[in-house]
């Protein structure tokens, strides 16, 4: 009886607790562009992402306080860095014209294509945050993640915005989780009452 109760917890465990974090992330695509990417790793925890054009202001209600955005300094390089292993080596790659967004201005630009992930409010009309850059080709760059700034109304034509939204967790974990601890439970008070 021991040995089934612990091979069924570990086995819940490792189907519901691990594969939260184990999945792999699937770019968007509409109408041949990449308009976001689905199931994202962001340091353990996932998310879906949007590119979205438009610009800090515009999208991160009002761009004026650190609350505003959804990643700190180190946060923003680990999503910016994610996006870049996504697309890395995938026909987006070296393609910013497959890049693009909501608005028919997208990330239409032909040499490059920037998502950028907001960091930081800096001071006056700045925003500081990091790049995923896609290079065309033909350009002599590569593809990089860099630190960069940016003003919080601007709305360059060869820059989307990325906005992150927490995929919540399997609505059953919680339940799960709730029912082995009651089995831990009941099994110890009985070998306790046997003991």
């Amino acid at each position: 009886m021991a040995l089934g109760i612990r091979t069924l917890a570990i086995s819940a465990v490792a189907a519901f607790g691990l594969g939260h974090g184990a999945t792999a992330a699937n770019i968007t695509v509409v109408g041949g562009q990449a308009v976001g990417v689905t199931g994202l790793n962001v340091d353990g925890e996932l998310y879906n992402v949007d590119f979205v054009d438009g610009s800090c202001v515009d999208i991160f209600s009002g761009c004026t306080t650190q609350s505003d955005l959804q990643f700190d300094n180190a946060g923003s390089f680990a999503a910016a860095t994610a996006l870049f292993n996504v697309f890395d080596g995938t026909t987006f790659d070296d393609s910013p014209s497959l890049m693009s967004g909501t608005n028919v201005d997208g990330c239409l630009a032909p040499a490059i294509c920037q998502i950028f992930v907001p960091s930081q409010i800096g001071t006056g009309a700045l925003i500081f945050g990091y790049l995923f850059r896609n290079f065309s080709s033909s350009s002599p760059n590569t593809d990089d993640v860099v630190f960069a700034s940016d003003d919080i109304g601007d709305n360059a034509s060869n820059t989307m915005m990325a906005v992150f939204t927490a995929v919540p967790l399997p609505a059953g974990l919680p339940m799960l989780g709730a029912g082995l601890v009651v089995f831990g439970l009941i099994r110890r008070r009985r070998s306790d009452a046997t003991g």
